[in-house]
């Protein structure tokens, strides 16, 4: 699909323009597809016939791939993403951490950045105001994927 298309029509607050991001059956019912918004990997799912949702890439456990984990839907109608380094589990609908494996338990509640998309007939947007917001999610992000990877011994350049 190429680069997000900016049009001119208002987000949700009403105060800039949305970018879209994809045709509406771009990608099958429980499926993603990895978007770029501003520089920014988000994931975005697709749930239903018009149920759509973003989430960040990185998990925020320990940076690792989130948007490359599997997506399972229960028959309660709960759909998560697993992330393959630690097997932290994310609602798709509300990005907060789901689970009841034993490494849970004492663990503090996640949350994976979300945003908030719009569909129309056209396609799914973002709002470009919300994208801003990831810029400054993305250099902690990136940082804590750094700092992780080096305690777990992986060597990192050097920044220029």
């Amino acid at each position: 699909m190429g680069l997000p298309s900016l049009i001119d029509a208002p987000t949700l607050d009403g105060s800039a323009a949305l970018l879209k991001v994809l045709n509406l059956d771009e990608i099958p019912v429980g499926e993603r597809k990895i978007v770029t918004l501003d520089g920014r990997d988000v994931a975005v799912y697709r749930l239903g016939e018009r149920e759509y949702h973003a989430l960040d890439t990185v998990c925020p456990h320990k940076g690792g791939p989130l948007g490359e984990g599997a997506i399972e839907c229960e028959p309660d109608g709960r759909c998560t993403v697993t992330c393959g380094w630690h097997g932290w589990e994310y609602d798709i609908r509300t990005g907060d951490s789901v689970g009841d494996n034993e490494k849970l338990k004492d663990a503090k509640p996640l949350h994976v950045a979300k945003w908030p998309l719009v569909v129309r007939d056209d396609g799914v947007y973002a709002g470009g105001r919300v994208v801003q917001v990831a810029e400054g999610m993305r250099r902690f992000y990136d940082q804590l994927a750094r700092i992780t990877l080096f305690q777990e011994g992986v060597p990192q350049p050097l920044p220029l």
